[in-house]
């Protein structure tokens, strides 16, 4: 089924969400900047639209690391946030 992984960029989404909140800064409805890509080698990673990295002050270099895990009905998403 699609619907576990749909699920799992869902979790993942909001995760960054709540990691770019914990720098005190909160996102306007910008869902559709924040998307959930891979890497040739499968590993997932998530791009952050020009909007929405000017609207949260992320113009800067910063590195978000994503880690993706679904089973069944349930499914996470873990998002570590940090600037250079």
């Amino acid at each position: 089924m699609k619907y576990e992984h749909y699920a799992a960029r869902f979790a993942a989404k909001e995760a960054a969400i709540k990691a770019i909140g914990a720098l005190g800064n909160t996102l306007p409805p910008l869902f559709r900047e924040i998307e959930v890509c891979r890497h040739p080698s499968g590993k997932p990673y998530l791009s952050i639209g020009r909007r929405a990295r000017k609207c949260l002050g992320l113009a800067g270099k910063f590195q978000m690391e994503l880690s993706l895990a679904h089973e069944r009905e349930f499914a996470v998403a873990a998002v570590m946030l940090s600037l250079k």
